[in-house]
Protein backbone atom coordinates (compact mmCIF):
# COMPACT_ATOMS: atom_id res chain seq x y z
CA UNK A 1 0.00 0.00 0.00
CA UNK A 2 1.22 3.07 -1.16
CA UNK A 3 1.20 6.51 0.86
CA UNK A 4 -0.70 9.50 -0.71
CA UNK A 5 0.53 11.80 2.07
CA UNK A 6 2.15 15.04 1.08
CA UNK A 7 4.93 16.49 3.46
CA UNK A 8 5.11 19.65 4.41
CA UNK A 9 8.32 19.98 2.68
CA UNK A 10 6.49 19.23 -0.59
CA UNK A 11 3.51 21.63 0.53
CA UNK A 12 6.00 24.58 1.24
CA UNK A 13 7.84 23.36 -2.52
CA UNK A 14 4.50 23.99 -3.61
CA UNK A 15 3.36 26.64 -2.55
CA UNK A 16 6.62 28.82 -3.01
CA UNK A 17 6.50 27.83 -6.63
CA UNK A 18 3.15 28.56 -7.60
CA UNK A 19 4.46 32.22 -5.89
CA UNK A 20 7.14 32.93 -8.66
CA UNK A 21 6.24 35.06 -11.29
CA UNK A 22 6.03 34.02 -14.68
CA UNK A 23 8.58 36.01 -16.85
CA UNK A 24 5.81 37.73 -18.63
CA UNK A 25 4.96 38.70 -15.26
CA UNK A 26 8.68 39.91 -15.00
CA UNK A 27 8.34 42.05 -18.17
CA UNK A 28 5.16 43.51 -17.53
CA UNK A 29 6.02 44.32 -13.75
CA UNK A 30 9.74 45.87 -15.57
CA UNK A 31 7.46 47.76 -18.25
CA UNK A 32 4.54 49.56 -15.46
CA UNK A 33 7.64 50.91 -13.64
CA UNK A 34 10.07 51.84 -16.27
CA UNK A 35 10.80 55.96 -16.51
CA UNK A 36 10.27 55.43 -20.79
CA UNK A 37 7.77 53.60 -22.22
CA UNK A 38 7.75 51.88 -25.61
CA UNK A 39 5.67 52.34 -28.67
CA UNK A 40 3.74 49.00 -27.58
CA UNK A 41 3.05 50.05 -24.15
CA UNK A 42 1.47 53.32 -25.03
CA UNK A 43 -0.53 51.69 -27.36
CA UNK A 44 -2.04 49.52 -24.46
CA UNK A 45 -2.73 52.38 -22.41
CA UNK A 46 -3.87 54.41 -25.19
CA UNK A 47 -6.37 51.62 -25.57
CA UNK A 48 -7.07 52.17 -21.35
CA UNK A 49 -7.50 55.68 -21.92
CA UNK A 50 -10.14 55.29 -24.28
CA UNK A 51 -11.56 52.73 -21.87
CA UNK A 52 -11.41 55.17 -19.35
CA UNK A 53 -13.56 57.82 -21.19
CA UNK A 54 -15.99 55.40 -21.87
CA UNK A 55 -16.21 54.91 -18.11
CA UNK A 56 -16.58 58.33 -17.51
CA UNK A 57 -19.85 58.99 -19.92
CA UNK A 58 -21.40 55.48 -18.29
CA UNK A 59 -20.74 56.76 -14.81
CA UNK A 60 -21.72 60.46 -16.20
CA UNK A 61 -25.28 58.75 -17.58
CA UNK A 62 -25.47 57.00 -14.36
CA UNK A 63 -25.17 60.16 -12.09
CA UNK A 64 -27.69 62.07 -14.31
CA UNK A 65 -30.55 59.44 -14.43
CA UNK A 66 -32.64 60.76 -11.16
CA UNK A 67 -34.61 57.45 -11.73
CA UNK A 68 -31.76 55.49 -10.05
CA UNK A 69 -31.41 55.35 -5.98
CA UNK A 70 -29.36 58.28 -5.03
CA UNK A 71 -26.88 56.01 -3.15
CA UNK A 72 -25.96 54.53 -6.56
CA UNK A 73 -25.76 57.78 -8.01
CA UNK A 74 -23.51 59.29 -5.48
CA UNK A 75 -21.30 55.90 -5.90
CA UNK A 76 -21.11 56.68 -9.52
CA UNK A 77 -20.53 60.32 -8.62
CA UNK A 78 -17.58 58.93 -6.90
CA UNK A 79 -15.99 56.64 -9.40
CA UNK A 80 -16.43 59.17 -12.08
CA UNK A 81 -14.57 61.42 -9.97
CA UNK A 82 -11.72 59.02 -9.33
CA UNK A 83 -10.95 58.75 -13.38
CA UNK A 84 -9.73 62.40 -12.78
CA UNK A 85 -6.06 62.90 -11.85
CA UNK A 86 -5.89 64.67 -7.83
CA UNK A 87 -7.79 68.19 -8.54
CA UNK A 88 -6.83 69.37 -11.64
CA UNK A 89 -9.56 68.13 -14.05
CA UNK A 90 -11.55 70.80 -15.98
CA UNK A 91 -14.85 70.18 -17.82
CA UNK A 92 -15.73 71.96 -20.69
CA UNK A 93 -19.34 72.13 -21.63
CA UNK A 94 -21.94 74.80 -23.77
CA UNK A 95 -19.00 77.83 -23.35
CA UNK A 96 -18.67 77.26 -19.67
CA UNK A 97 -15.90 75.10 -17.74
CA UNK A 98 -16.63 73.93 -14.94
CA UNK A 99 -14.44 72.12 -11.97
CA UNK A 100 -15.18 68.20 -12.10
CA UNK A 101 -17.04 68.47 -8.62
CA UNK A 102 -19.09 71.66 -10.59
CA UNK A 103 -19.61 69.21 -12.90
CA UNK A 104 -20.63 66.49 -11.52
CA UNK A 105 -22.96 68.44 -9.09
CA UNK A 106 -24.56 70.04 -12.11
CA UNK A 107 -25.24 66.43 -13.61
CA UNK A 108 -26.29 64.98 -10.24
CA UNK A 109 -29.27 68.12 -9.86
CA UNK A 110 -30.26 67.82 -13.28
CA UNK A 111 -29.06 71.15 -14.38
CA UNK A 112 -27.13 70.14 -17.65
CA UNK A 113 -27.15 67.05 -19.51
CA UNK A 114 -24.76 64.73 -21.29
CA UNK A 115 -25.90 62.79 -24.07
CA UNK A 116 -24.56 59.63 -25.38
CA UNK A 117 -21.62 59.25 -27.65
CA UNK A 118 -19.92 56.39 -30.42
CA UNK A 119 -16.80 56.50 -32.08
CA UNK A 120 -13.68 56.77 -29.63
CA UNK A 121 -10.49 57.10 -30.77
CA UNK A 122 -7.20 58.05 -30.35
CA UNK A 123 -6.90 61.74 -31.85
CA UNK A 124 -3.38 62.54 -30.26
CA UNK A 125 -1.07 59.81 -29.58
CA UNK A 126 0.79 59.77 -25.82
CA UNK A 127 3.46 62.09 -25.98
CA UNK A 128 6.27 62.52 -23.28
CA UNK A 129 5.78 66.13 -21.57
CA UNK A 130 9.92 67.49 -22.03
CA UNK A 131 9.08 69.54 -18.50
CA UNK A 132 7.18 67.06 -16.83
CA UNK A 133 7.18 63.10 -16.03
CA UNK A 134 4.32 62.40 -17.40
CA UNK A 135 2.66 61.81 -20.81
CA UNK A 136 -0.49 63.19 -22.49
CA UNK A 137 -2.64 62.22 -25.41
CA UNK A 138 -6.46 62.90 -26.43
CA UNK A 139 -9.39 61.05 -27.23
CA UNK A 140 -11.82 62.44 -29.94
CA UNK A 141 -15.06 61.01 -29.74
CA UNK A 142 -18.88 61.71 -31.53
CA UNK A 143 -22.26 62.46 -29.93
CA UNK A 144 -24.97 59.98 -31.10
CA UNK A 145 -27.74 62.59 -31.44
CA UNK A 146 -25.62 65.46 -33.42
CA UNK A 147 -22.59 64.07 -34.95
CA UNK A 148 -20.64 66.77 -33.09
CA UNK A 149 -17.33 65.61 -31.87
CA UNK A 150 -15.91 66.56 -28.37
CA UNK A 151 -12.42 65.24 -27.10
CA UNK A 152 -10.96 64.18 -23.40
CA UNK A 153 -7.42 64.77 -22.69
CA UNK A 154 -5.60 62.18 -20.67
CA UNK A 155 -2.27 61.91 -18.55
CA UNK A 156 -0.19 58.76 -18.13
CA UNK A 157 1.44 59.97 -15.21
CA UNK A 158 2.84 57.21 -12.28
CA UNK A 159 1.34 56.77 -9.40
CA UNK A 160 2.03 54.82 -6.11
CA UNK A 161 -0.17 51.35 -6.22
CA UNK A 162 -0.41 48.83 -3.78
CA UNK A 163 0.52 45.11 -4.69
CA UNK A 164 0.55 43.14 -1.04
CA UNK A 165 2.89 44.20 0.74
CA UNK A 166 4.65 46.56 -1.66
CA UNK A 167 3.87 49.74 -2.83
CA UNK A 168 5.21 50.33 -6.15
CA UNK A 169 5.10 53.12 -8.47
CA UNK A 170 3.73 52.38 -11.51
CA UNK A 171 2.13 54.31 -14.65
CA UNK A 172 -1.62 55.00 -14.46
CA UNK A 173 -4.02 56.49 -17.04
CA UNK A 174 -6.05 59.50 -16.11
CA UNK A 175 -8.64 62.44 -17.33
CA UNK A 176 -7.24 65.90 -17.21
CA UNK A 177 -9.45 67.93 -19.25
CA UNK A 178 -12.60 67.48 -21.25
CA UNK A 179 -13.91 69.60 -23.82
CA UNK A 180 -17.50 68.09 -23.86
Amino acid sequence: MSSCAITSKDAETQYSESEMPTSNEIKLKDEFEKDNLNNSSIEAFEDRAIEKVKEFFEYANVVQDSSIDRALRKSAQDQCHSLFYKDIGIIGLNNKKYSVDEFLDSLYQNRIYLPSISDLLVSKKYQKSSKEDFYSGEIKFTYEHNGENGKVVTILIKSNKIFGEDVKEVWEVYLKEAML
